[in-house]
């Protein structure tokens, strides 16, 4: 199995004069090889790069403003949520007291309605 190419290998570590010279030979025909244009053609790329860079922050940030909004929407709404809770719990509570309350007046008027037979029960007077 064979290792990747390191630059090293190609270029060589600078250990001798030869490879300083094959170094600087091929980096020369590299350049030369290479267009004039492309060489200078960096610059629009980097560029667009940058505004497309630019582009991307200010996504991001609109999209953490739009995040920090729904966290506090949702804040917001789980307070609303609990206070409803919290009212069911006190309505359930008075709804409670007055089935008890409505319970126990017929239970005191039960107790004070004459008999069927027209007496009264009889009890402590």
């Amino acid at each position: 199995m064979r290792g990747a190419l390191d630059v090293g290998d190609v270029l060589g570590d600078g250990a001798d004069v030869l490879d300083a010279a094959r170094r600087a030979t091929m980096l020369d025909d590299l350049n030369a090889a290479w267009p004039a244009d492309a060489r200078a053609a960096p610059t629009p790329w980097t560029s667009a790069l940058h505004d497309h860079q630019a582009v991307l922050k200010r996504e991001i940030r609109s999209a953490q403003s739009a995040l920090d909004e729904m966290d506090a929407q949702s804040r917001a709404a789980q307070h609303s949520l609990a206070a409803a809770g919290r009212a069911e719990d006190d309505l359930r509570a008075q709804l409670a007291a007055q089935k008890r309350l409505r319970e126990l007046n017929s239970i005191l008027l039960a107790g004070r309605a004459p008999s069927p037979r027209g007496r009264r029960r009889p009890g402590p007077e």
